[in-house]
């Protein structure tokens, strides 16, 4: 494998990562220079998001990029059976950790589940370890260096927008049923916070909330219960100590009152702009039908503006 195509793949991947041989036999945690020769590694460190890998689970599945006119990934992998693992590297790693704002987690996820409908890829592919491109006989192919440099978010969202395909809303994966449900519990949390003095007592409702929802949310799929105690942790400290309701009702009410006037504004400006035009129609020559024509008013519309 060429050097300099080696070192700028693996760089960001974990120290020590996941690796295996044989996934049925379990995972190991091993320095990269050990799991480097393994069949199957971790390469997102356990904090950031830095590649994203989806599982095509058909003959030629590596290639799914090129037949969906996707860009070129930083590198596939194909196995045996022809099945292939896609891996796109982004420009800026993504922090998936609860500390980290929510909106880029939402950004990615939704880009994730997009590029999985485009490629065919396997929705349930957990996505913490993959093919390795290094090990052994792998039939790895590599991108161009933008590929491997990376892509930014906003770069990869407009291929899976061009055909009117937006990113679609619904959870996936390692990142999405994280932010889903921290999303669900916390505007739950907004209505509810004030009927609560004591931070326990609001942690205790929304633990309830939060684990009814885990399970109708994402079934066989549900979020470990430590990963949900984490969540409604989080939420629920956050609102109790700075989540003031009557102040945000205030707020929206202003922001709606502050929307409403530039609304308001910007049709008289409209108005003002096609009475004018209207005039300037009349001075032309053209009859008051053509002018309505024209503006996609009514007749009866532009006698008043010429009055």
């Amino acid at each position: 494998m060429d050097a300099i195509i080696a070192q700028r793949t693996q760089a960001g991947w974990p120290r020590r990562p996941y690796c295996s041989d044989d996934v049925r036999c379990g995972m190991r945690i091993r320095p990269l220079a050990t799991a480097i020769g393994k069949r199957y590694l971790q390469v997102n460190t356990p904090a950031h998001i830095r590649h994203m890998i989806f599982d095509v689970d058909r003959p030629a599945g590596a290639w799914a990029w090129e037949v969906e006119g996707l860009p070129p990934p930083a590198w596939t992998v194909t196995g045996e059976s022809g099945h292939g693992h896609i891996v796109y590297t982004l420009a800026a790693p993504v922090c998936k950790t609860e500390a980290a704002r929510v909106a880029p987690r939402r950004y990615l996820a939704a880009i994730h589940n997009a590029f999985t409908a485009r490629l065919g890829a396997d929705v349930n592919y957990g996505g913490l370890i993959t093919r390795n491109p290094f090990a052994p006989g792998a039939h790895a192919w590599h991108g161009p260096q933008s590929a491997s440099d990376g892509y930014s978010l906003d770069f990869l969202a407009e291929f899976v927008t061009a055909k009117g395909a937006a990113p679609a809303p619904a959870p996936l994966a390692y990142i999405g049923r994280n932010v889903s449900l921290f999303d669900a519990t916390r505007k739950h949390a907004y209505k509810i916070a004030s009927s609560f003095q004591r931070l326990d007592d609001l942690r205790f409702a929304l633990t309830i909330y939060a684990t009814q929802q885990n399970v109708q949310m994402f079934a066989a799929r549900a979020l470990s219960e430590s990963e949900v105690r984490g969540i409604v942790k989080s939420v629920a400290k956050w609102v109790h100590k700075r989540y003031d309701a009557a102040a945000s009702n205030k707020r929206f009410s202003s922001l709606q009152a502050a929307r409403g006037k530039a609304s308001g504004v910007a049709r008289l400006e409209k108005r003002a702009e096609a009475r004018a035009e209207a005039r300037q129609r009349q001075k032309a020559g053209e009859t008051q039908a053509q002018i309505a024509l024209a503006l996609g008013v009514t007749q009866s519309t532009v006698s008043r503006w010429l009055r």
